[in-house]
């Protein structure tokens, strides 16, 4: 099968092979958001559910000392502390997203080393009462409650993601204008 290959592209070793883009490791599907655990982290369809972080963003870290819908009494996140906006990020998150049903896409990288599954995930024009789904992943950055997160190089996103907090530190929105 390699040798094909390799006459295909008149290429002598795989590393001359050019890496083509747009590989993606998942099909898009729905699922329902039934909690936020922070800015950039959400857990689908039942509380012993898939956990989801948003692919190319990284929103501020929170105690996690909220009750939801899961944990009715998280005790006090004694030994935890909220980052500057991380409140705000996992507020607005959990008020866009919470009850929803969403759909995720993926790109070439499905979980990060926690085991979360990583996406990009999209609130449907109907759930959002808007004309067009909701990229969320851009709409976080574009309000400045998170940064785009660099621990992926293969996000076919970037472009858009960069664009947003570009947008974001520009109008100095959300904790971009807030925090140091």
């Amino acid at each position: 099968m390699i040798a094909p290959l390799l006459a295909l592209f008149a290429c002598y070793s795989l590393d001359d092979v050019p890496i083509l883009v747009g590989a993606h490791c998942a099909q898009p599907r729905e699922a329902t958001v039934i909690r936020v655990l922070d800015g950039d982290t959400l857990q689908l369809d039942s509380c012993e559910g898939e956990t989801v972080r948003l692919l190319g963003v990284s929103a501020p870290e929170v105690a996690h000392d909220v009750a939801d819908a899961c944990v009715s009494d998280p005790g006090s996140g004694d030994g935890q502390f909220d980052e500057c906006y991380g409140p705000e990020s996992r507020s607005f998150l959990g008020d866009l997203l919470v009850g929803k049903t969403v759909r995720l896409e993926f790109d070439a990288t499905c979980a990060d080393r926690y085991g979360r599954t990583l996406a990009y995930v999209y609130l449907p024009a109907a759930e959002a009462g808007t004309d067009e789904d909701v990229f969320v992943n851009e709409r976080i950055l574009l309000l400045g409650y998170g940064k785009v997160y660099e621990e992926f190089d293969d996000i076919l996103q970037a472009p858009v993601l960069y664009t947003a907090e570009y947008a974001a530190t520009s109008a100095s929105a959300g904790l971009w204008g807030v925090c140091e």
